[in-house]
């Protein structure tokens, strides 16, 4: 008799009714394609609602200058959902707990310590999309930039060294061919965040061309395929 297979990304997403003592997000590979796609969403939403509303199409200097626009909302919003979500994952080992929980308060607390504030001289013409200003803070702007530097490192710690790994085989490697592209992803990204913190270069290129937003993009993509991925969405399930 022919078997009949469903996608598990499916069968993680769709809620259990016949168990009705368990929420639908029981489930860790459920946790996990739920981050994947929050996080690989999060720079196209926010741009392309700050696009219809406002007409702004030119990126912003970074993702977390959305926070002070008309998107901000949706910012928040994804962000918080992805702080909450690795703070009640648990994975395999207590280090893969250990390293979401860090991620996770990151991820708070990078929202609480607000960026600087947008410059409407750098990549548009008017500030109709800007519904917030903060006075201006080098503690909370630097500490915000730790902040991002801790949640991305977290989640490239993830990507790169546990979710490339088979469940009970720390020797074995879960399709292989990615890892050398997470790897190189998040490290490029990573020296991003590390010269905004150092300031080690400050060229014009870095807000005439939006380089750190577009940094960040690589990285928020990267991990987040690398949650969809481990989270079995591509597998087939009985």
């Amino acid at each position: 008799m022919k078997k009949n297979y469903t996608p598990n990304m499916m069968e993680n997403l769709i809620p259990d009714y016949k168990n009705t003592q368990v929420i639908s997000l029981e489930k860790q590979s459920t946790l996990r394609i739920l981050v994947g796609v929050l996080g690989m969403l999060l720079p196209l939403l926010i741009w392309l609602l700050l696009l219809l509303h406002s007409s702004v199409y030119s990126p912003l200097d970074s993702i977390s200058h959305y926070f002070y626009a008309r998107a901000g909302t949706v910012f928040i919003i994804i962000v918080s959902l992805l702080a909450i979500f690795l703070l009640v994952y648990k994975g395999y080992e207590s280090i893969d707990f250990i390293l979401s929980s860090i991620a996770g308060v990151g991820a708070l607390l990078l929202l609480y310590f607000p960026t600087y504030n947008i410059d409407c001289n750098c990549n548009t013409s008017n500030c109709n999309y800007v519904i917030t200003h903060l006075n201006d803070n080098l503690f909370r702007e630097k500490f915000h930039i730790a902040m991002a530097g801790i949640f991305l490192g977290s989640l490239a710690l993830m990507s790169i060294f546990l979710f490339t790994k088979k469940k009970g085989d720390p020797k074995g490697f879960v399709l292989p061919e990615l890892k050398a592209t997470f790897k190189s992803q998040m490290q490029l990204s990573m020296l991003m965040i590390i010269n905004n913190c150092f300031w080690v270069y400050s060229g014009p290129e870095f807000n005439e061309r939006n380089l750190t937003f577009w940094f960040e993009v690589i990285a928020l993509e990267a991990f987040g395929f690398s949650w969809f991925v481990k989270g079995d969405a591509f597998e087939k399930s009985k």
